[in-house]
């Protein structure tokens, strides 16, 4: 739509639905989880593997290993329930119930070992509440299980009688109609919700075909990353015979021997050359320099930028000597 809005875990987890995430086979690694929050699995299995070397080191040890045990799940437990990492609320609720059987079960068995407690005749009743504990475990795993899937819930709100409405400019969603309308932009949701549905249902039709398919979500991709002004720009600078001419020598001065000294990513040129591999990207029309000996990269939109580099690069001076210089080496 034009407008910069803020990166939440909805879109993300909405991206990392799509083919180019999914084809990467580590993305189990991390999804599910909040974008801060990417490497919580990994530091699960770190947790993991020092409780494992702490099991075999001090293996002849039974009560310090139960109290060793039992201590880190309790930090590892606060830790979790302080973060919350999991996107969807319910998978934070079904850790939170693990965590505190896990260390409940420890708490018990920690209780009923006879180095500490001479428990006689009531170590049955430990095991029966150790038992118990892990069934109610069960049942509230398998209750959040089931209120995670779709029409659950709407099976449970239809029971309550609630109504969410969302806001598709700012992606969210409440069951306060007062706040939510008053913050509509209406021709935007009237855009999102009638629009974009009709376009995507015909572009999805038998008969358009799955390259047409493949194509209309490639653009909308593309729209997305870049911005609606971006893509009116690319089509505007197309009727000027000017940023046409600087189009067509971006184009021919694609490649690896390109020099620029001007903006770049994080603001400060590093590279002592200056010189780089420079490529175009079609639609919506830019280019993108990336320096030979420095971390720097840049994304051109700005026509002028692009006539800079240009005029630069296509003086015949002595940038054009070391342009080719380079080519010759």
């Amino acid at each position: 739509d034009g407008n910069r809005v803020p990166y939440t875990d909805a879109m993300y987890k909405d991206d990392l639905l799509r083919d180019k995430y999914q084809s990467n086979p580590f993305t189990f690694l991390f999804q599910g989880y909040e974008r801060r929050f990417a490497l919580y699995k990994e530091f699960v299995m770190l947790v993991k593997l020092i409780t494992s070397m702490l099991l075999v080191i001090l293996v002849h040890r039974q009560v310090v290993v139960a109290i060793t045990v039992l201590a880190i799940n309790v930090i590892f437990s606060g830790v979790s329930f302080a973060t919350r990492p999991f996107i969807e609320s319910t998978d934070d609720l079904m850790d939170m119930c693990a965590r505190v059987s896990v260390s409940l079960t420890l708490v018990l068995a920690l209780v009923s070992m006879p180095d500490l407690v001479d428990l006689g005749d009531a170590r049955p009743v430990v095991s029966v509440i150790m038992l118990a504990l892990q069934a109610l475990n069960l049942c509230c795993m398998v209750g959040l299980l089931l209120y995670s899937l779709s029409w659950v819930k709407n099976k449970v709100k239809e029971f309550r009688a609630v109504c969410e409405l969302d806001d598709t400019c700012k992606h969210t969603l409440s069951t306060d109609p007062h706040s939510v309308v008053a913050g509509w932009n209406l021709p935007l949701e009237l855009r999102h919700r009638v629009w974009h549905s009709f376009w995507r249902r015909v572009m999805s039709e038998d008969g358009v075909g799955k390259e047409v398919e493949e194509r209309f979500e490639e653009l909308c991709e593309l729209a997305r990353e870049k911005g609606v002004n971006r893509v009116r720009d690319h089509y505007r600078n197309a009727k000027d015979p000017y940023q046409l001419q600087v189009r067509q020598r971006c184009l021919h001065l694609e490649g690896v021997d390109v020099y620029w000294d001007g903006r770049v990513h994080d603001g400060h040129n590093d590279s002592v050359s200056h010189f780089g591999k420079f490529y175009v990207e079609h639609y919506p029309f830019h280019a993108v320099f990336v320096a030979d000996d420095s971390d720097d990269y840049a994304f051109m939109h700005d026509p002028k930028e692009l006539a800079t580099l240009v005029e630069k690069n296509l003086d015949a001076g002595h940038l054009a000597q070391c342009r080719h210089y380079r080519k010759i080496l």
